[in-house]
């Protein structure tokens, strides 16, 4: 038996931090649901490495590793038929990860704020560089915005001149990674804490 086993976490996640999040938890036993955009699929379908001789959404070897174990359904979440198979799901999970930016969970009908209104029992897991409240200019931030802000390229340079400041820290994803992690940690404390009050978190 498993830590997660008889868990039930849907992912909503279009990136690698959460899909690497819902990977862990997948890893610790967790049955995961992975949304993915009709036609295209998850955005990390068309990241490299991909599979020699393989065309299309699955030559992705990136996507494959970060997708181990989950179970993928197309759903169109921007009509009013794919929120209300969202709002089906949602009774019936007890996890969300999303790593979108500030501002996409509320547009589709998951507000971080009334989260403890429509769901009380649900453990809700945003992924954000900035958190919810991210000025506009913040709120599209990607691994090497991360890097620089906090300091970690500087800390960490990879390949760069020692006379120049460092474009970039080591490793292709590492602030995704790291902040994946994170995050699986706190959904596991929350699924464990829920199991005593019944209370959800954000």
């Amino acid at each position: 038996m498993s830590a997660l086993s008889g868990f039930r976490i849907l992912e909503l996640s279009n990136g690698v931090g959460g899909e690497y999040c819902g990977k862990l938890l997948a890893d610790l036993g967790a049955e995961i649901i992975k949304i993915e955009r009709p036609g295209s699929g998850s955005a990390t379908r068309s990241l490299s490495p991909f599979a020699p001789g393989v065309d299309g959404v699955e030559a992705s070897g990136l996507f494959a590793y970060l997708n181990t174990g989950k179970q993928s359904v197309t759903l169109d979440l921007s009509g009013a038929a794919g929120r209300a198979a969202l709002a089906q799901l949602l009774t019936r999970v007890d996890a969300v990860i999303d790593d979108h930016a500030p501002g996409w969970l509320a547009d589709i009908g998951l507000d971080p704020a009334q989260l403890s209104q429509c769901h009380p029992a649900l453990v809700l897991c945003a992924l954000t560089a900035y958190g919810q409240s991210a000025p506009p200019e913040r709120r599209h931030a990607e691994d090497l915005n991360v890097m620089h802000s906090s300091g970690w390229a500087f800390h960490t340079p990879s390949a760069s001149p020692p006379s120049s400041p460092p474009l970039k820290g080591p490793g292709r994803f590492l602030a995704s990674y790291e902040s994946a992690l994170d995050a699986a940690l706190c959904v596991v404390a929350a699924l464990y804490e829920r199991e005593a009050s019944g209370q959800g978190r954000f």
